[in-house]
């Protein structure tokens, strides 16, 4: 008897086991017997198939049939399979369902045995529906994308994160030029053609939005085309991860600005023709002021000296008439003298920047009553005569904005030198300027060269204008490169 209960208690134990491995699968499982009587199933499988509970009561195989054909698509090839394993019963299948609802279902069907002997049939159904629409979107997703690869004109990658592999499309070829059979399938195709002076920067920023949790990156750069030249592109990612979060995919394009940097440097470079133009135009005027009618009006001035000498004691009245129009004809000469040195100081060409600026703020003082201090090393070297000439201007245009907006009655003009970075302040204690003027909304910002002159003709030197103003006064600071050295120095403070 001990032996007995020992033998039903492991049957109990084993039957337990076998019921909880049933519910605890993902599938649904059916066990049916050779004479067509259901066995075993577990929940999963009942709701999935949505069979009745008096269904499943009466154990009968056929009845589940029965009731679940109207679910499918093709009912008749169901039944088929299920007959023909149940005449095969050694044999193994699996097969696809489709549902009417849109559902799929795996079928795995095998033999069930006992002993070696077969006493039944498993089968096991899986839902994989969600699956199926996955990859459906997927192929989707991926169609399109293929699509738009082909039609669009800039070059489309795609970067395999876990394997580094990068594929490109056939916008790449018609762009830079290259085959994409001579071109490397990994990321060193792209990492080795980014131009050296910008790899670093494009590099870094790329994997820091990879490392970071970053979705979208974008970058401007140089990329190396096949013939040797660069093409100035606009590069575009998406980073595509995992339900970890763990990148592993990025997809983007690459647009060719070269043309549209081209004629941004070129709409950035005719201000600067336009003020050479400016210059030399203001350069002609003074030397036809000075060469012709300054010489003119001297000629003039002498002739009457002598008429007023012959008529001196004659005429009382036409001596003081004459008189009054030497001395107006005096003051116009000397005003057209000073005109032309404002319009371009011939002591900077002779004399250099040092010279014109001293003899320039003598004139100044003498004219406004404003003292000007004047600090520079008198070794100072000379510069290109644009660079000269630019730094002319932003005293000239600074001090007449102490003149006329400050009310200060000093001013300092500090001119220093650094290895080839030349530095211009001009300081006043003044009021300051009006907030307009500062903006360029002043009327008295749109006389003269104003402001934005001083910036225009600086920053085409690949320099930078610096204004400070409030009620204690303004500071000017100009910083110009002398060579290309210096450019990039002075780049690298910038940024």
């Amino acid at each position: 008897i001990t032996e007995r209960k020992q033998t039903e208690q492991a049957q109990e134990r084993g039957l337990s086991l076998m019921l909880a491995t049933l519910e605890s699968t993902a599938d649904g499982i059916l066990v049916v017997n050779t004479d067509g009587k259901i066995v075993a199933f577990n929940r999963l499988f009942a709701q999935m198939w949505r069979l009745p509970e008096k269904v499943l009561a009466s154990k009968e195989d056929a009845r589940a049939l029965e009731c679940v054909l109207d679910q499918l698509t093709e009912p008749e090839k169901f039944l088929e399979k299920v007959y023909y394993l149940y005449r095969h019963p050694e044999e193994e299948s699996f097969d696809r369902l489709l549902f009417k609802d849109g559902r799929v279902f795996e079928r795995y069907s095998r033999p069930q045995l006992i002993g070696g002997e077969v006493a039944g049939r498993v089968w096991s159904f899986r839902d994989v529906t969600e699956r199926k629409r996955a990859q459906a979107a997927l192929r989707e997703s991926q169609e399109r994308f293929r699509l738009l690869a082909e039609v669009t004109n800039d070059a489309i990658w795609d970067w395999d994160l876990i394997t580094n592999e990068l594929w490109w499309n056939e916008g790449f070829e018609t762009l830079f030029g290259y085959s994409r059979a001579e071109i490397e399938k990994t990321i060193d195709s792209w990492y080795n053609r980014v131009h050296p002076a910008e790899r670093n920067r494009v590099i870094s920023g790329i994997h820091r939005t990879i490392n970071e949790g970053g979705t979208m990156w974008s970058d401007e750069y140089r990329f190396l085309c096949k013939d040797g030249s660069y093409a100035y592109v606009l590069d575009r990612g998406h980073v595509i991860r995992n339900t970890e979060g763990k990148a592993v995919r990025m997809v983007g394009g690459m647009r060719d600005l070269t043309e549209r940097n081209k004629a941004e440097k070129a709409a950035q470079a005719f201000p600067g023709e336009l003020l050479r133009a400016q210059d030399e135009e203001r350069r002609r005027i003074a030397r036809e002021i000075h060469d012709s009618t300054a010489q003119e009006l001297a000629v003039v001035a002498m002739n009457l000296g002598r008429l007023e000498e012959w008529i001196e004691g004659r005429d009382p009245w036409a001596e003081n008439l004459l008189a009054d129009s030497l001395a107006v004809l005096t003051q116009g000469n000397r005003d057209l003298r000073t005109l032309a040195h404002l319009l371009h100081p011939p002591m900077l060409e002779e004399l250099g920047l040092i010279g014109a600026i001293r003899d320039y703020v003598e004139g100044f003082s003498a004219r406004s009553g404003i003292r000007v201090e004047l600090e520079f090393s008198e070794d100072f070297e000379r510069c290109p005569s644009e660079t000269e000439t630019a730094l002319f201007r932003v005293v000239q245009e600074s001090l007449s904005n102490v003149h006329r907006h400050s009310e200060s009655k000093f001013a300092l003009v500090r001119l220093t030198r650094s290895g080839d970075i030349i530095e211009l302040t001009i300081a006043d204690r003044g009021r300051g300027l009006p907030a307009g003027l500062l903006t360029g909304t002043a009327e008295d910002a749109r006389i003269g060269v104003g402001i934005s002159g001083m910036r225009q003709r600086i920053v085409q030197l690949q320099g930078r204008l610096d204004i400070t103003s409030n009620k204690e006064g303004t500071t000017v600071r100009a910083v110009l490169p002398c060579s290309q050295k210096a450019v990039l120095t002075l780049n690298g403070l910038k940024e």
